[in-house]
């Protein structure tokens, strides 16, 4: 082999380091050209993410020109994103106030290098928006602020719905309060803190949130009850949403409440008032418990009034057998005073008799028109006899006092039977003061008794500074024969009696009494518009007598029947008797010659006396009839078993009473 000069030949380990060299180097450029494909990949795929983001981009330089912007600038402004490249906000033609606000935010990031954030109205072709915007520089190689990249979001929608909640929050007719609670060392919740409220809650509870917020609620209500930061607790520390109904004494209200934890250690207040509600429902079980005492009340005188007409069939026989022993018995003699003992307790009883016919609002009277001043003017030396010298007795009239229709003599049991029972509840010196006044009572003072009207009405007050009652013993003070006096010292009538008068005038009474307080009777009896008089009772003037006529007696007390039998025997009428009305219409039938009277029970089996009466009336025409009961004049007549108050007897009767009146209808 020859050589060949001027040329250079190289090796085969050179020729393949040549080769691998080459290789490496067409990987390297492979290498680079993917990566520029996938740096112009990403660019586009950046470019398209940026053009299709529903914020708006912008890039801006230090003179406010766009370096870039993105499409959604098209959605708030009538202009193709291209035509703003190159050009700032004034050559555009937007408005001074938006030009100059770019100019001063821009140049400040320029001027700091810090990044600003804020919101701005800005009027679009689609109507006011409200734009969030952040400013951030960007920095070139020598570290200095070349561009600054601005993002503006529309949070119009956002404000609204903020605004909304806004309006809902401040117009809500509930309070609304966030609160935080405050605790001890030890973990105990103390107190709590206002941190917010709305209006309602302003005008519920009358605090001012401005002056409130911060400060703790024993600060502000330092009367605030224990129990409400308990509950409050409940729900901020363990997250226990709750809901009641309670009583701020603090408040001095009512509120239903909600609360739940909106965060550890925070609780949510909605509340409202409900004060009237409650009220409402006190007043309503009130005015039940009223007239569930008014039905029990006139039960017990319905039973009462029955009492009093037995009783007083008992009485007629007692009293009517003493009178005919005592005419056969000497006067200086023992059995002569025993007789008059009896009849001495029958005539008390007769008494009791009246008491409870009085509370049963069945008694006889003879109202007149009274000037109440001047009634109680008349009484006063008495009652203060009545209620002694250790006790002061206050007298307190009223001027230009309405005149009112009634029994003096009810009044003067009224003002009585008071002033004892208020001498009785002090114990050695006190003070006793009876007022008068006029007012007027409205549909709620009326609402639990049906029989009670509206309207004016002369109030009498008796007060005394004594040892009060209880509640449980004020619901029974008006009970025939309840007392909270020892043994020999009251028969409980006493009230009872007052509360019958009243009740029989169409009155009211209340009483207000609270232990070692004392107690108030309030009377008020209602006003009379118009004067009346009533007719003075007939005066016979003639002493008892009887006649020869015939009589007809009916009565279904066997006792009664024989006692007044005899007495009209003793009178030397002719006298057939009848148990029933049945035996009387078959007697009457069989009956030889005319029956001129007859004398019947009101009350009976089979029929009463009225129907009775009207039966015989057809057989005999010009027959008369005296008519008897236990229950008064007043109660028979309202029940319309009565037309003629003169063919009335009230039993018991003597023998000269009964004498009088059948003399009287046979002569008439």
């Amino acid at each position: 082999m020859t050589e060949s000069h001027g040329s250079t030949s190289l090796s085969e380990p050179e020729i393949r380091a040549l080769q691998d060299e080459l290789h490496r180097l067409r990987t390297l450029l492979a290498q680079k050209e993917e990566s520029l494909t996938r740096v112009r990949q990403d660019k586009d795929h950046l470019h398209a993410i940026v053009e299709r983001a529903p914020d708006i981009i912008m890039r801006l330089d230090a003179t406010g020109r766009h370096l870039f912007i993105n499409r959604a600038i098209e959605a708030v402004v009538p202009m193709a994103a291209q035509n703003f490249i190159g050009k700032t906000h004034r050559e555009l033609g937007f408005p001074d106030a938006v030009c100059r606000f770019w100019k001063k935010h821009i140049t400040a990031v320029f001027e700091t290098g810090d990044p600003r954030e804020g919101e701005a109205p800005y009027e679009s072709m689609h109507g006011k928006r409200v734009f969030n915007w952040r400013l951030i520089p960007e920095y070139g190689p020598g570290g200095q602020v070349e561009s600054v990249l601005c993002m503006a979001r529309d949070i119009t929608a956002q404000r609204r719905v903020e605004e909304d909640y806004a309006k809902l929050f401040a117009s809500m007719p509930y309070g609304f309060a966030l609160h935080e609670m405050v605790l001890d060392g030890h973990g105990r919740a103390v107190d709590y803190v206002f941190l917010n409220a709305n209006p309602a809650f302003e005008r519920l509870t009358g605090l001012k949130v401005q002056h409130i917020r911060g400060r703790r609620v024993r600060e502000v209500l330092p009367a605030t009850e224990p129990e409400w930061i308990t509950r409050y607790a409940r729900v901020a520390l363990h997250g226990e949403p709750l809901q009641f109904e309670s009583f701020s004494r603090a408040l001095g209200k009512f509120f239903e409440v909600t609360a739940y934890s909106p965060a550890p250690g925070q609780f949510v207040t909605l509340f409202h008032d409900v004060t009237r509600r409650k009220q409402a429902e006190e007043d309503r079980e009130k005015l039940k418990n009223m007239l569930s005492q008014a039905e029990k009340m006139n039960a017990i005188g319905r039973l009462a009034g029955g009492v009093a007409h037995d009783f007083n069939n008992k009485l007629s026989i007692i009293t009517g057998y003493a009178d005919f022993a005592l005419e056969m018995t000497e006067p200086d003699s023992d059995l002569h005073q025993d007789l008059l003992e009896i009849l001495n307790a029958a005539q008390s009883a007769a008494v009791l008799t009246r008491q409870l016919l009085t509370f049963a609002r069945k008694e006889k009277t003879n109202p007149s028109l009274l000037d109440i001043n001047a009634s109680l003017e008349g009484m006063l030396s008495m009652l203060k006899r009545l209620i002694g010298e250790n006790i002061e007795l206050s007298w307190r009239p009223a001027s230009s006092l309405w005149p009112v229709r009634m029994d003096a003599g009810q009044l003067d049991q009224i003002l009585a039977n008071l002033c004892i029972n208020a001498r009785d509840a002090i114990q050695n010196t006190g003070i006793i003061s009876i007022e008068t006044q006029n007012t007027s009572l409205g549909h709620l003072h009326c609402a639990g008794d049906p029989e009670l009207k509206p309207g004016d009405y002369v109030q009498i007050t008796v007060s005394d500074n004594g040892s009060g009652m209880t509640p449980d013993i004020l619901i029974h003070i008006f009970e025939p024969f309840f007392t909270t006096k020892g043994t020999e010292q009251g028969t409980g009538l006493g009230l009872a009696t007052v509360y019958g008068i009243v009740k029989q005038n169409h009155g009211l009474i209340r009483v207000y009494s609270e232990p070692n307080l004392g107690s108030s009777f309030k009377v008020y009896l209602p006003r009379h518009e118009e004067g009346f008089t009533c007719p003075p009772p007939k005066d016979t003037g003639c002493d008892p007598c009887g006649g020869k006529e015939t009589l007809l007696l009916v009565e279904d007390d066997p006792g009664l029947l024989a006692l007044n039998k005899t007495m009209l025997e003793r009178l030397g009428y002719r006298v057939f008797t009848a148990a029933l009305p049945g035996e009387a219409l078959l007697m009457a039938e069989n009956c030889e010659g005319a029956i001129d009277l007859m004398i019947t029970d009101v009350i009976m089996p089979e029929m009463n006396g009225m129907e009775l009466a009207e039966l015989l009336s057809k057989r005999y025409p010009a027959i008369r009839c005296l008519f008897m009961s236990g229950y008064t004049q007043a109660m028979i007549a309202q029940q319309g078993f009565l037309e003629k108050p003169e063919h009335f007897i009230h039993k018991p009767f003597s023998l000269k009473e009964l004498a009088l009146k059948v003399r009287d209808l046979l002569d008439s």
